[in-house]
């Protein structure tokens, strides 16, 4: 089959193979798109390195996320911190019932945007970002750190992009203010690749 051939493809919940769910990372700056993508990432070397720099004079002590709860599609769930790994990637939950959170700041206010990355299915069955999709703008997202302290996102938009064409900048590049990001698979499963051709990504921005 080839990675175009679609007729007998389900793109939500691939039968045997299992999913790879990954970020690599150029340096300290995030350069191509997760959730069982990889791209060539040559061409961010020389750009994303400004785009990481954060206002470090403003940081305070760290303060980790503990809980992420998205009402509208039920997800409440305990975090777990996920690393960035030898080989250039971040590292993910292996289970389809776990979400990770990754930052390369301190607080969330450090100057770019807290990344939560879960699996949409797992060969068993859907998995904890599978209704994620259903997110749009508007939509409540709860984040309570270890503190017990929650701040509240709203979500401004969500775009799926191909991960061969990953807006990396976009994605994970310096922010204003205090911003998360929700990132899944989605589109089509390329039984070829062992990967799907899309991420969906959640953009969401402190609102409370």
């Amino acid at each position: 089959m080839s990675p175009r051939d679609v007729s007998t493809v389900n793109t939500r919940r691939p039968p045997r193979r299992a999913r790879r769910l990954g970020a690599v990372l150029a340096g300290t700056a995030l350069a191509a798109p997760l959730a069982g993508c990889s791209m060539d990432t040559s061409a961010f070397l020389n750009s994303v390195e400004s785009a990481w720099k954060g206002p470090a004079d403003t940081l305070s002590a760290p303060v980790a996320p503990a809980r992420l709860e998205i009402p509208a599609i039920e997800v409440r769930t305990g975090l777990i911190g996920v690393q960035v790994q030898d080989d250039g990637t971040l590292e993910v939950p292996d289970s389809g019932e776990d979400v990770g959170w990754y930052s390369p700041d301190e607080n969330p206010e450090g100057g770019h945007p807290t990344v939560f990355v879960a699996h949409v299915d797992t060969p068993a069955g859907p998995a904890i970002f599978e209704r994620l999709l259903e997110l749009g703008p508007g939509h409540e997202v709860q984040v309570t750190d270890a503190a017990g302290d929650v701040r509240v996102y709203r979500v401004d938009r969500v775009a799926d992009h191909p991960v061969d064409d990953f807006p990396t900048l976009d994605v994970y590049g310096a922010v204003a203010g205090d911003e998360v990001r929700l990132i899944t698979c989605t589109g089509v499963f390329d039984t070829v690749r062992d990967q799907y051709l899309e991420n969906r990504v959640v953009y969401a921005s402190r609102s409370g």
